[in-house]
């Protein structure tokens, strides 16, 4: 985890506060992954779940606004083109496959 994250239980629910890399995209998704692992199994003990944070990422729920936002995506693109520690973009084009 390139920030880390916080597991608390309190009240019976279980309670993820998240930050994932804002430098990689692909870094996010195994993020993603962990998290996501560890909740799975507490839902199949019937557990609740919140998972809340920095995602540092574009939801599929925001695809229209950001294909309109050129200006955006083109910031984007020369932070990505500028600094080689940063991948936010999958092949110049933003990543909404965050299924949270």
């Amino acid at each position: 985890m390139h920030h880390g994250y916080l597991h608390a239980r309190t009240a019976g629910i279980d309670i993820f506060v998240i930050h994932l890399s804002p430098f990689k995209y692909k870094h996010r998704q195994k993020e993603a992954d962990i998290i996501l692992n560890k909740a799975k199994k507490l839902i199949k003990k019937g557990k609740p779940v919140v998972i809340l944070g920095d995602f540092n990422a574009y939801s599929p729920n925001n695809k229209s606004v950001l294909d309109s936002n050129a200006s955006l995506l083109k910031s984007r693109r020369a932070s990505d083109k500028k600094y080689s520690h940063v991948t936010n973009l999958n092949m110049a084009k933003f990543t909404l496959n965050f299924a949270f």
